[in-house]
């Protein structure tokens, strides 16, 4: 169980194939021709094998032509609640805008706050330093 989930979660930690999940979620069934995002024919098919392998979708052929869908009844009986928790956030990210924050107004630039580790974690100076 603990490697079936290492491995969905594996195909769902890509920004990538995250999009493609929640296309899928949408239109049900898309030709492999009609995803429109801006990675090369390569990149896509590796995303759509990682996903099939996965057990997250499935590829059907019809002659030239690979149509794959979302096996979302399969994943819901196993894993009650995972697609929806994935394509939530989506849904709540389209109705609202993004906005950054500015912290500081100048009359040359706006600074937005930075919340990387690094500004925030400083460690103290080296002992050989001194």
């Amino acid at each position: 169980m603990i490697s079936i989930c290492r491995i969905i979660f594996y195909a769902l930690s890509d920004p990538t194939r995250q999009s493609i999940v929640k296309e899928l979620a949408e239109k049900t069934v898309l030709n492999c021709k009609n995803f429109e995002f801006e990675v090369a024919k390569s990149t896509l098919s590796h995303h759509l094998k990682v996903l099939r392998e996965s057990g997250l979708t499935q590829t059907r052929l019809s002659g030239t032509m690979a149509f794959v869908s979302l096996r979302r009844e399969d994943l819901d009986a196993r894993f009650p609640g995972l697609l929806d928790a994935i394509l939530a956030p989506a849904q709540k990210k389209s109705r609202m805008p993004q906005l950054a924050v500015p912290v500081s107004l100048s009359p040359t630039s706006v600074r937005v706050r930075d919340l990387s580790p690094s500004r925030h974690h400083q460690f103290p100076p080296s002992k050989k330093a001194q």
